[in-house]
C-alpha cells in the first residue's frame, strides 16, 4: 500500500511539474494556489507553514497543495452525504430519526477528521527521514486545532480557559520568527509538544465516549433519562473533564516554556497574544463591571480593596 501511495505521489509530481512548466512559473518561487475551503480539518495556514518549515521547492509545494486539495474534496463529499442524510431524516420527523441525525453528525465529525491521516502519510513520502518530525508536529497541531473546536466546551457555553489555541499557533500568527528560528523552537520544545499531543488524543477519546453515551440515551436533553443512564452520563462527563484538565495544564505549561525561551521583546508580545487567545472572556471585563464597582465600595476595608485591585491588575 505504501508503494502504491508513493507511486501515486510520483505521478502527481510529474503532472504538477509539467503544469508548472506550461504556465511558465519561476522555479525559485513556490506556487500558492487559491486557499480553498477555510474550514478544512487541516487549515491552509498550516499547509503553507509546513511547506516553509520543510523548505519545499516549487515542485514539492505544488504536490503538497495537490494532496491537500484531494483531502478537501473528500471532506466535501463527506459533508454532502451527511447533509443529504440529515434532510431525509428530518423529513421523517420521528424521535428515532432525530436521534439518528445526532449519530449522523457525530459520524461525520469522525469521518472528516480521518481524512487528515492519509494526507499526512503522503506528505511524509515527500520529505527525507530527518524532517519527518516536522510533519509529525504539524499533524499534531492540526488534530489539536480541529479537536479544540469540537471539545472546547466541557458543558454548554462554558469555554475551557487555557484551551482555545495551541501555543505554536499563537506564535505562528504573530509572525515573529522566520522558518529557521521556528524550527529551532520546535526542536527545543519537541518533548513537551509530543506529550501535549498524547494528552490531546486521550482527551479526544474521552470526548468521543462522552458523545456516544449522550446520543445513546434515546432521550432529548436527559429529560427522560433513568437513574442508570444519568450515572453513565456523569461518569462520562467526569472522565472527560479529568482528561481535559490534564490537557489544559499541558497546553499552558508548553506556552509558559515557549515564552521563557523567547527574547524579552518577543516574550512580551507572545504572552499578551496567548492570554488574549486563551482567556478572552476574562478580558471582557469593562471599566464599569461588577468587580470595579466592588473596588469602589466605600464599605470595603483597605485590605480587601487592595486584593480586589490586585486581581483587576492581573486579569
Amino acid at each position: 500500500m505504501r508503494r502504491l501511495r508513493f507511486a501515486a505521489v510520483l505521478l502527481l509530481a510529474c503532472f504538477c511539474a509539467a503544469y508548472a512548466r506550461a504556465q511558465d512559473y519561476s522555479s525559485a518561487t513556490p506556487i500558492v494556489p487559491a486557499a480553498g475551503d477555510p474550514h478544512s480539518v487541516v487549515g491552509m495556514d498550516l499547509v503553507l507553514h509546513m511547506s516553509a518549515l520543510l523548505e519545499f521547492d516549487a515542485e514539492q509545494h505544488e504536490i503538497l497543495f495537490g494532496l491537500h486539495h484531494d483531502m478537501m474534496l473528500e471532506e466535501q463529499r463527506i459533508e454532502k452525504e451527511h447533509q443529504q442524510r440529515a434532510r431525509e431524516l428530518f423529513a421523517e420527523g420521528t424521535d428515532e430519526a432525530r436521534r439518528e441525525v445526532r449519530w449522523s453528525g457525530f459520524r461525520m465529525e469522525q469521518a472528516m477528521a480521518a481524512t487528515a491521516k492519509p494526507f499526512f502519510a503522503d506528505v511524509r513520502l515527500l520529505v527525507d527521514e530527518q524532517r519527518v518530525w516536522i510533519v509529525d508536529h504539524i499533524e499534531r497541531r492540526a488534530r489539536a486545532r480541529h479537536g479544540f473546536s469540537l471539545m472546547g466546551e466541557v458543558f454548554p457555553h462554558e469555554t475551557v480557559a487555557g484551551l482555545a489555541a495551541h501555543p505554536f499557533d499563537v506564535l505562528l500568527d504573530l509572525e515573529l520568527l522566520d522558518a529557521a528560528a521556528f524550527r529551532h523552537r520546535l526542536r527545543e520544545h519537541e518533548e513537551a509538544d509530543r506529550e501535549l499531543g498524547s494528552l490531546f488524543e486521550a482527551a479526544f477519546d474521552a470526548y468521543e465516549r462522552r458523545t456516544e453515551v449522550v446520543i445513546d440515551l434515546k432521550v432529548d436533553f436527559l429529560s427522560s433519562a433513568t437513574d442508570d443512564e444519568l450515572r453513565r452520563v456523569r461518569r462520562a462527563y467526569g472522565q472527560y473533564s479529568d482528561q481535559v484538565e490534564q490537557l489544559r495544564k499541558a497546553n499552558m505549561a508548553l506556552a509558559e516554556a515557549l515564552a521563557a525561551s523567547l527574547p524579552d521583546d518577543q516574550r512580551n508580545t507572545f504572552e499578551a497574544a496567548w492570554l488574549h487567545a486563551n482567556f478572552y472572556e476574562i478580558q471582557l471585563i469593562s471599566d464599569d463591571s461588577m468587580i470595579d464597582r466592588i473596588a469602589r465600595d466605600p464599605e470595603l476595608d483597605d485590605a480587601t480593596r487592595a486584593e480586589v485591585t490586585t486581581i483587576i491588575g492581573v486579569f
